[in-house]
């Protein structure tokens, strides 16, 4: 069974059994059991049980996962499927770079709807967010040199982040934007908006996140892309630096990080700085 095999009625075939197994541990049932007493009902019909045992019979039943909505409940599973050794897509490899890479990859309608019915293609959801960065980290291992921001507190920080714009937001026709849940090349994490008060209109306005997890050591890595960005955009940009640690960010503008900044050269080109704020 190949990856582009798991469908949504597998995931779902799957999650029925696992909870219909952890019902009753004094009284375990067979899943020959399970999937005889399923079939009685019409809703079950479309359930592919043939495909969530192959599956198990790989990774065990809990690989399927139980949490407070099928929704969620599917992409836990997926994720679960997609990590492991035996169902690792060929699109692995661009992960990291955002959702749009992926999904430019997806080969069958079925992929597509596997990812809708998880609740992976919503713009809107923070758990769609959390489940692309996390899949980005196992990504950036099989593809790039790891480097001290590619840890969960990079995604922890991208969040405090995006809620306290959210927040700036309220009352207001705008909302902040995560666009590094599809592109992480872009050179900035979060569209937002400010107010300008000379024209008394928004305007808007990018923020990229950096963390650093030595508390002796404050620095952060910026790609020159991401610089080449704040440059061309130095009016409307801000860097958000989160210290080991800290929940709440240390504000830097392109001026602040100027003279910290390496130049190019006739005969060659930094791709990524070390900037230390020691």
């Amino acid at each position: 069974m190949s990856y582009l095999e798991i469908t949504s009625p597998v995931l779902q075939a799957g999650i029925y059994i696992r909870k219909r197994l952890d019902e009753d541990s004094s009284n375990i049932p067979s899943v020959a059991a399970i999937v005889a007493a399923a079939n009685k009902f019409v809703e079950n019909s479309k359930l592919d049980f043939i495909g969530a045992e192959r599956v198990a019979q790989k990774l065990g039943w809990n690989v399927f996962c139980l949490s407070e909505s099928i929704e969620k409940s599917m992409a836990d599973s997926l994720f679960n499927i997609i990590v492991s050794q035996f169902y690792k897509p060929d699109w692995i490899d661009v992960a990291y770079m955002g959702r749009s890479y992926v999904v430019d990859r997806f080969k069958t309608v079925n992929e597509r709807q596997l990812f809708n019915n998880a609740g992976l293609l919503s713009n809107d959801s923070m758990a769609a967010h959390q489940w692309w960065s996390k899949l980005a980290l196992i990504s950036r291992k099989f593809s790039v040199e790891n480097t001290e921001d590619a840890g969960e507190r990079w995604l922890e920080c991208e969040q405090l982040s995006f809620l306290r714009e959210q927040s700036e937001l309220v009352g207001t026709e705008f909302a902040p934007r995560l666009v590094s849940i599809d592109d992480c090349t872009l050179g900035f994490d979060i569209e937002t908006f400010r107010l300008d008060g000379s024209l008394n209109t928004y305007r808007r306005h990018f923020i990229e996140v950096k963390s650093c997890s030595i508390a002796s050591k404050p620095r952060f890595f910026i790609s020159n892309s991401e610089w080449n960005f704040a440059i061309r955009n130095r009016e409307m940009w801000q860097l958000d630096f989160y210290g080991h640690g800290s929940e709440s960010a240390k504000v830097l503008t392109y001026q602040d990080i100027l003279p910290l900044m390496p130049s190019n050269t006739s005969r060659g080109k930094w791709l990524k700085a070390e900037v230390s704020l020691a």
